[in-house]
């Protein structure tokens, strides 16, 4: 019973999330934060995040470590 109800409440809420308005423009002009503004940060901020995290796990596969002995320049290259 209390999952129907609360199931009933989350369908209702939608329902009028869905149905509002967006706000009116100040003087006409300048436009207001929708009411899909707090959805849209939250899904760009996970997307930039995920950019993030696999860009850097594609840069650490990609590294290769250097052998100790070795040297990244080598004496005749450093200046070329």
């Amino acid at each position: 019973m209390l999952l129907w109800v609360s199931l009933l409440v989350v369908l209702l809420s939608v329902i009028l999330f869905i149905r509002q308005k967006d706000p009116p423009p100040i003087f006409g002009v300048y436009q207001q934060p929708g009411k899909w503004y707090p959805l849209k940060c939250v899904i760009f901020f996970a997307i930039l995040k995920l950019r993030r995290v696999s860009h850097r796990k594609c840069l650490f596969q990609q590294a290769q470590l250097l052998p100790t002995t070795s040297h990244a320049v080598t004496e005749g290259e450093k200046y070329r």
